[in-house]
């Protein structure tokens, strides 16, 4: 499971019986409703959550209520609670994002919103979120993250925002928009009627006007501050005493009124409070578990009582918080005590936490206890659950947050943080951490003992973890040879029984074979990889076996058989789910997008595609982003939306830059950067084609290694836009006998279609025809579409010659019908009057000198209107602008 909600966190503060109506600023709140942003800025105790809490209990649309904390640091953590906070207020709102938000955290986290923001706007009624405390949250991501979410915010939506400090917010934005509606420490300050009101009508002082007047002055209308005076004042009695205290050092007010209070509680309160000061939570029985008393119902009743700054955080007043500035004070206090009573009683929250199973808790005390092992144990008993679940960023900040020779000592850590590495492709120190781990379970084993976190009996079984995680290495680096030797040495030491590990290893053991060139092989395996992992029952294997093989089938020109693994492998998904949408959904929606495309239903594509990018699996997400977004890009390009199809691709560019760092011409990684090479083309930027092709050194007659020679295919596109049509058919030859040597049919189907364009500008009319009649031969049967319809006019010419001869005649024309239906569903060009006269004349065969000539304009400018022409056409060359013209009556 992932890590639980804390409820607490999303409960409206109650209203507390002891304050102020102040109506005036409730009015200002309200006042500001329409706008998207309300920010309440004042130092700690001016009442913010006070106001907060007051508004909400009067409001008659839905409050999502988040108090944040140090804990929220984290960019999955701080949305995750922002969903469950808006859900909490509205049931079951945003309930299709909740799934990847509680199992990702490097998420497409924009993706995610899109679909987050549109449930909020599709819901009838204004919606209020509250988020308390925010000056806590310090990472840029977030900030960025809400910044985002606030630009996109429907208008029955908005955010209230509690702070310290202004955040890191475009304020100024926000303010020239009139977006931002503020309330700072000014107006914040009690009025002298509600100091008044405060101190003699809640606080029962009686006080005449002069001194009310006097303790609002010397405390400036500080809220926290006048309570102070007021519980002074209760036990001195004497107004002119505390304003002779306070007016001699106002930097000390509240050590002063605090100390007054707590001085004069009896030592055994002022002993609880103290020693209670470890939590930053307190419940009964947690606080009978700490200070090892039995009374902390009756105390916590007292405190309440006595208004010392003690506020209950949920509605049940099971958990309560002392006020911020008392807990400074206790902590000050408690500081004071012995280094040695301070680790107990951290110990002792450490071990009631981990007696609720609340890991999280536990593990933050034990290591305030310095008790390292303490930790490192409750680590490592969490460490399986939140890697399955993505927990990578928060694993990776509590293994960092202990010493390194502690991780270094224990097998467990050092490979969940190799795991977490691997996933983020940060790859130079995991060889340390595995070496620590291998030499640590190696000793163990010759002395026949255990080792931290691993008892004896399984060593063999980690030591096989660690030839995978070095394996799982050699992958993301591109060393198939490698990957194989040390997958197959796992394989050979693991029980035959032990399918927790066999189907991982398998499943990377069949990647490696595909990428040396060997198909069946690696088909072969990823089906045993399959029944492995349906054996295991680990939900992320299962979803990237089955996404793997049927990305492999496809490959092999087998679209019917992958169409049969996907909706397999979504019916286990289903059954594995029981209601709810696990993540390696999104893997499988990708491939059944990606070969729906290829049958040319381009609705249903873009659905599975679109939604595949919300639910991928977060300890793959740089790989993941690039196994979806070029398949997500072609459809893009093909429905003529070059811009964003530019997006989508710069979307995964991060990922493809870390991949880089390490010269890991990895699978996927070279899909994208092939998908990008083709936006160029479409875009009619062949000088930025031709410097990639400079840069990678790719040559005609390099030897053909997979998947790189992929590279290849973009230089003979290149050539074909180019005009240098002898060079491009040899390559194409040279590539297609290639790709189908070694099975990859799909690929060799693309590169004989892209044959038969070249015999036919070579005027080898019948050759091509031949060509390409042997390609439909071959692919009728597994139903390709956008294979063929998507090299444009020329195919489409082949295709009309294959009708008139009758060879695969009804196959030919149902392309030619799809051809034209997908043609005519593409958005209307529209070309400026300069640019309809320059496209005319480039139908007459005009070149650009003679263009600029005619129309009286420079030569560069005439470049520039054939350039926005091909974008426009989304084509790459005079001859087809001027079939695609003709085709959508712009010659007329």
């Amino acid at each position: 499971m992932a890590l639980p909600i804390l409820v607490t966190k999303l409960q409206v503060p109650p209203h507390h019986e002891v304050v102020v109506p102040r109506s005036r600023l409730v009015e200002r709140l309200n006042a500001g409703l329409k706008r998207r942003l309300t920010l309440i800025t004042a130092p700690a105790g001016f009442g913010k959550t006070t106001l907060l809490a007051e508004w909400a209990a009067q409001s008659p649309a839905p409050v999502a209520w988040l108090s944040l904390d140090e804990t929220d640091n984290d960019r999955l953590i701080f949305w995750r609670y922002v969903v469950a906070a808006i859900q909490t207020a509205c049931e079951g709102l945003g309930a299709s994002v909740a799934a990847p938000l509680l199992s990702a955290s490097t998420a497409p986290l924009e993706a995610i919103l899109v679909q987050f923001i549109n449930a909020i706007a599709e819901r009838p009624g204004d919606l209020y979120l509250v988020l308390d405390d925010y000056h806590t949250i310090r990472l840029p991501e977030i900030h960025n993250s809400l910044v985002y979410f606030l630009e996109h915010l429907p208008g029955n939506t908005h955010v209230l925002i509690a702070s310290r400090t202004d955040p890191h917010l475009p304020l100024a934005r926000l303010r020239g928009r009139s977006q931002l509606n503020e309330l700072y420490l000014t107006d914040l300050q009690f009025t002298a009627e509600e100091a008044a009101s405060f101190l003699n009508a809640c606080m029962a002082l009686n006080l005449p006007g002069a001194e009310v007047q006097a303790l609002e002055g010397v405390t400036e209308g500080w809220a926290t501050g006048l309570q102070l005076a007021a519980l002074t004042l209760r036990s001195v009695g004497s107004a002119t005493n505390v304003l002779e205290a306070l007016s001699r050092d106002r930097r000390y007010i509240f050590d002063y009124l605090a100390s007054e209070v707590l001085d004069r509680e009896p030592e055994h309160v002022q002993r609880f409070l103290v020693e209670t000061a470890v939590l930053d939570r307190l419940s009964h029985d947690l606080c009978n578990a700490v200070t090892l008393r039995n009374d902390s119902r009756d105390m916590f009743a007292y405190l309440e009582r006595a208004h010392l700054f003690f506020l209950p955080i949920d509605q049940t007043r099971r958990w309560y918080r002392f006020h911020t500035l008392l807990a400074d004070l206790l902590q000050r206090r408690l500081n004071e005590r012995p280094a040695s009573e301070r680790a107990e009683l951290h110990l002792r929250a450490s071990h009631w936490f981990e007696s609720q199973n609340m890991v999280g808790e536990a593990f933050r005390h034990a290591l305030a206890a310095s008790d390292h092992d303490q930790a490192a144990a409750l680590l490592e008993s969490d460490s399986e659950a939140m890697l399955s679940q993505g927990e990578m960023v928060l694993m990776e900040q509590r293994i960092r947050a202990l010493p390194e020779v502690v991780v270094l000592a224990r097998p467990r850590l050092c490979l969940a943080l190799a795991q977490v590495l691997v996933a983020a492709t940060r790859l130079t120190d995991i060889e340390r951490y595995l070496d620590s781990a291998e030499a640590v379970l190696v000793a163990g084993e010759r002395c026949g003992a255990d080792v931290p976190g691993v008892p004896l009996a399984g060593i063999p079984g980690a030591l096989c973890e660690v030839l995978y995680m070095r394996a799982m290495l050699a992958a993301t680096q591109s060393d198939a040879d490698k990957t194989i030797q040390l997958s197959e040495q796992a394989l050979a030491q693991l029980p035959a029984t032990d399918v927790r590990w066999r189907a991982p290893i398998t499943l990377g053991l069949g990647l490696a074979r595909r990428l040396t060139g060997n198909t069946r092989v690696a088909a072969s395996m990823l089906g045993e990889a399959i029944e492995l992992s349906l054996a295991s029952q680990n939900p992320a294997v299962i979803g990237v076996t089955f996404y793997a093989l049927s990305d492999m089938q496809i490959e092999m020109g087998l679209l019917r058989q992958a169409e049969q693994t996907l909706r397999r492998g979504l019916a286990q998904e289903a059954q594995m789910s029981r209601g709810q949408t696990l993540p390696f959904r999104g893997l499988l929606y990708a491939e059944l997008g990606y070969l729906l495309y290829e049958r040319n239903d381009l609705a249903q594509a873009s659905r599975y595609l679109s939604t595949s990018m919300q639910l991928t699996q977060p300890w793959s997400m740089d790989v993941a982003l690039l196994q979806i977004v070029p398949k997500l890009a072609r459809l893009m390009r093909m429905q003529g939306r070059l811009a964003e199809a530019a997006e989508m691709l710069a979307l995964a560019g991060k990922a493809v830059k870390t991949f880089d760092a390490f010269n890991a011409d990895v699978y996927n990684v070279v899909l994208w950067q092939v998908e990008r090479a083709q936006l160029w083309l479409d875009q009619n930027d062949l000088d930025a084609v031709a410097r990639w092709v400079v840069e990678r050194g790719l040559a005609a007659e390099q030897p053909l290694v997979y998947p790189q020679a992929n590279f290849l295919r973009v230089l003979a596109r290149l050539w074909l836009a180019e005009k240098r049509w002898p060079e491009a058919l040899v390559l194409l030859t040279r590539l297609a006998d290639f790709e189908r040597v070694h099975s990859r049919m799909r690929n060799a189907y693309k590169l004989e279609v892209l044959r038969a364009v070249a015999q036919l500008r070579l005027g080898h009319l019948s050759q091509a025809a031949r060509t390409l009649v042997q390609v439909l031969a071959a692919a009728q049967p597994e139903g390709f579409v956008r294979l063929f319809i998507d090299e444009g006019e020329p195919v489409a010419e082949l295709l009309r010659l294959a009708v008139r001869q009758g060879h695969q005649a009804d196959y030919a024309r149902q392309l030619l019908a799809a051809a034209e239906q997908a043609w005519s569903a593409q958005p209307a060009v529209e070309l400026s009057e300069r640019e309809r006269e320059v496209l005319r004349l480039l139908a007459c065969g005009a070149s650009n000198r003679e263009i600029a000539r005619r129309l009286v304009i420079e030569v560069g400018t005439v470049k520039r209107h054939v350039h926005n022409i091909y974008g426009k056409l989304a084509v790459a060359s005079r001859e087809q602008a001027v079939e695609r013209a003709q085709s959508l009556g712009l010659l007329a």
